[in-house]
């Protein structure tokens, strides 16, 4: 490809003047120095925790429209996203409810809880009521901390049509995950 455009120059050692190679016409001189500048590693959020979200799902997600509220209903509570359970609580385990959320978006309650419905109802989320009690936990198929999650969290969202929304097949381990899970 280097000969069909025209030569603009020659590379030349300077102990022995042979040409060493051409300069072509868009071709860029980097300098060593100025190279190993550019690739340095930058090293960012070093020591923040940091959430996955699939890829494959993004555009998915984007399509379910979600309001103002409800989107930022979700992003608190992908805040605070546990590891492996998928539970939302804060960092000392205790989950957080709909009046927390409240107090955190300054949102009056009754808005917190329309938004935790339409969350339920696309499976982005996921409601578990024990007595008085209502914990909520992510769709570790859109959102996850970790690189695992445990059987309780897989039996919740098992059903979850993102699964199949994933690049990868899910669906050839659907056998073992119904065994795991009963």
């Amino acid at each position: 490809m280097d000969e069909e455009r025209e030569v603009k120059g020659l590379v030349v050692s300077p102990n022995t003047g042979e040409i060493t190679g051409e300069i072509h016409e868009g071709d860029k001189i980097i300098r060593k120095s100025s190279f190993k500048k550019n690739m340095e590693e930058i090293k960012v959020g070093e020591g923040e925790n940091f959430i996955k979200m699939f890829e494959s799902i993004l555009d998915i997600l984007i399509e379910v429209d979600l309001s103002v509220s409800q989107t930022k209903v979700l992003l608190a509570m992908i805040k605070y996203l546990r590891y492996e359970s998928g539970l939302v609580a804060f960092p000392n385990g205790e989950p957080l409810y709909a009046t927390h959320f409240s107090e955190i978006l300054h949102i009056p309650e009754r808005t917190i809880f329309k938004a935790i419905e339409v969350l339920v109802q696309y499976d982005i989320i996921a409601k578990n009521r024990r007595k008085n009690e209502i914990k909520y936990y992510v769709n570790p198929f859109i959102f996850l901390k970790g690189r695992i999650i445990n059987k309780t969290l897989l039996s919740m969202f098992r059903k979850s049509k993102w699964i199949s929304k994933h690049k990868s097949d899910y669906s050839k381990y659907a056998e073992e995950i119904k065994e795991i899970v009963e």
